[in-house]
Formats: structure tokens, C-alpha cells, sequence
């Protein structure tokens, strides 16, 4: 899995995509890593789109899906 660097943001410093599981992780600026489950591709590309707001997109569409510490 690779982290991608996210230039910034006030809330994320990375994000990353496994795709077998279909689990987005995100590490937030203070080191916590936090994982969301089943996050089909389409939605990882959305979320990992130039121009989207990581915390934005967190709030709007990721925390409806289970998640918890990675």
C-alpha cells in the first residue's frame, strides 16, 4: 500500500487506498492513522481527487461508512 503526501491540508498528512480489502487509510497531521471500510475504487478516486478537501470529504462521505483506529 502507498501513502500519498497531502499538501495542505490543516487536518491529513496522508492518505492511502488498499484495494483488495477496499479500505481507505488516512493519517491525520498529530500521527493517529485511521481506517475506512468498504470504499469501493470510485470512491477512492473521489476522495483522492486534486482539488477535494481531505477533512471536507471525511465529514461528508467517509464517516458514514464503518470505520475506527488503524
Amino acid at each position: 500500500m502507498d501513502w500519498t503526501i497531502v499538501d495542505g491540508s490543516s487536518w491529513v498528512r496522508a492518505i492511502a487506498y488498499a484495494e483488495e480489502s477496499e479500505q481507505i487509510y488516512v493519517e491525520f497531521l498529530d500521527g493517529h492513522q485511521h481506517v475506512y471500510n468498504d470504499c469501493s475504487r470510485e470512491l477512492w478516486e473521489e476522495f483522492s481527487a486534486e482539488g477535494t478537501s481531505p477533512g471536507g470529504f471525511i465529514h461528508s462521505t467517509l464517516n458514514r461508512h464503518g470505520h475506527g483506529s488503524a
